[in-house]
């Protein structure tokens, strides 16, 4: 499976897990970027995370994940993440999942 589903007005609509740059959590629903678009999902973050495949997506502060694979730049010294030229914080307990998750050539 390489995609969800979201339902928008009573019709579900597919999103493919490779256009999605980033999930961030608003109180008891997440926010799905996708895109220069927004869809809303009436779910917690936790939940999210639950339901996604995590070869895709990573958990980076206890507000946002991330899709590894839109990942552009991460600022280890501002524990920051840039996807889609936006910047996103790191969450200190999240880091080394992170870096684990991605290849780092020394």
């Amino acid at each position: 499976m390489n995609s969800f589903f979201i339902k928008q007005n009573n019709v579900l609509k597919k999103i493919p897990f490779d256009e999605v740059l980033w999930i961030k959590a608003e109180g008891n629903y997440s926010m799905v970027y996708v895109g220069s678009k927004q869809f809303v999902l009436k779910i917690s973050l936790k939940k999210v995370v639950e339901q996604l495949p995590k070869i895709f997506f990573q958990q980076i502060h206890r507000a946002y994940i991330v899709a590894i694979d839109k990942v552009d730049e991460i600022d280890v010294s501002n524990n920051e993440v840039t996807v889609g030229g936006d910047k996103l914080p790191i969450g200190r307990s999240y880091r080394d999942g992170l870096l684990s998750t991605i290849n780092i050539v020394k």
